[in-house]
């Protein structure tokens, strides 16, 4: 049994065994109680020409349905539109406009100075809330070990192929991002994400020149012992890219982020068993698809190259060694494996928008499925050079 043979094997084995896993955390998951203290909260917003989405996002924080303090502060990044304009029109936000323009990250820092609060909240200048979002991710602190929660991140623009892959994508995420969290392997924020105060104090502001600053101060609350969880139902909507390129773009910063602060920045992390959700579940699965994205994307390559000079009569002389030839045994195994995978994972999407309360369209289910898997692969083998060459830190 050759190389590719077992590669392909070992991936359904894996899948199946993931699947089955996620299944059974979701079917144990209970979600926690609203608190019954009224923590204070400040809502920073950076922006950088967002008057389109700005007002939308103030209102909605405004509208809350929240009865503790609740303070928003703007930090604009030097817009060019008018931004401004359209902040100053609500009297008790709080507008900071940066002398230089420098990137979300050091506008994120600058409000931190500001907080006085219980608790803060990052929210991206195109994402919003549902009214009853903080609710019930306060709950979480009331137990004292709990540094940040995630809301349930969903896309709000979802015309067009790429933001109906990425609602999917979403979606998933989402059930990811609490699972993981059930076994405290969760290690990232996002832009609808409420903190502790005191333990971003303890921690350290957000490191401008890392390329995802979000996992960076995860893990670094998770060295200081904090936890991060994450809510099914305290939903967020956000405007997601809409081509190829612009996704492109985002997600080889998100994937070589990924890397970066994986292996290199927090290298000092890896093996120990104290991180045990992260060390034995989430990076060696994390490893094991990327490894996997690489050999797709390679013998999708190899495949087009030899059919290639076959249609066109050409003589390649080369030393390729690796074959795609899947072996009688390989090939009933790895379909009856196949059906049974696909079984569960359907099985679990049920289960998914059962808790959701969500209707998920069959035919962007579909699309997923087929094409997700292809494009999420080229991501990674572009973001690999991205981690070698890219330039610290990043701007709106």
């Amino acid at each position: 049994m050759n190389i590719f043979n077992i590669v392909v094997l070992s991936s359904v084995y894996i899948s199946l065994f993931t699947f089955f896993l996620w299944m059974f955390i979701l079917l144990d998951i209970k979600e926690v109680k609203p608190s019954k203290k009224k923590y204070s909260i400040t809502f920073i917003v950076p922006t950088y020409n967002e008057e389109k989405n700005i007002a939308k996002t103030i209102r909605s924080i405004k509208n809350l349905d929240y009865d503790g303090e609740k303070k928003i502060l703007v930090v604009d990044d030097m817009s060019t539109d008018k931004t401004k304009e359209v902040v100053k029109k609500f009297k008790d936000v709080k507008f900071i406009q940066k002398g230089v323009h420098n990137g979300k990250v050091p506008s994120i820092n600058l409000g931190l100075k500001y907080v006085n609060t219980d608790l803060f909240c990052i929210l991206d200048a195109d994402t919003y809330f549902e009214k009853d979002a903080i609710k019930k991710l306060t709950g979480y602190f009331d137990d004292k070990k709990v540094g940040a929660v995630l809301a349930s991140l969903k896309v709000e623009n979802k015309k067009g192929l790429i933001p109906r892959l990425q609602e999917i994508e979403y979606f998933f995420s989402v059930f990811l991002r609490k699972i993981q969290s059930y076994y405290q392997g969760l290690m990232t924020t996002h832009g609808a994400t409420l903190f502790r105060t005191s333990a971003i104090k303890e921690v350290g502001e957000f490191d401008v020149n890392n390329p995802t600053e979000d996992m960076d101060i995860a893990l670094r609350l998770i060295k200081k012992g904090y936890k991060i969880e994450s809510d099914l139902n305290a939903s967020a909507y956000t405007i997601v890219p809409t081509t190829f390129i612009k996704l492109l773009k985002q997600r080889m910063r998100w994937y070589g982020g990924f890397i970066y602060n994986s292996i290199i920045k927090h290298r000092d992390m890896l093996f120990k068993r104290k991180y045990f959700g992260l060390n034995y579940i989430s990076y060696p699965l994390s490893y094991f698809w990327i490894v996997l994205a690489f050999l797709m994307i390679y013998g999708i390559t190899k495949s087009a190259i030899l059919k290639t000079i076959f249609y066109t009569k050409l003589i390649l002389n080369t030393n390729i060694h690796f074959s795609f030839v899947l072996n009688p045994f390989v090939l009933s195994t790895l379909t009856l494996l196949s059906i049974l995978s696909l079984s569960v994972f359907l099985l679990m999407v049920y289960i998914m928008k059962g808790k959701l309360k969500e209707r998920i369209s069959i035919v962007s289910l579909a699309l997923y499925i087929v094409l997700f898997s292809i494009i999420s692969s080229l991501f990674w083998v572009f973001s690999i050079p991205k981690v070698l060459v890219a330039k610290k830190g990043w701007k709106n």
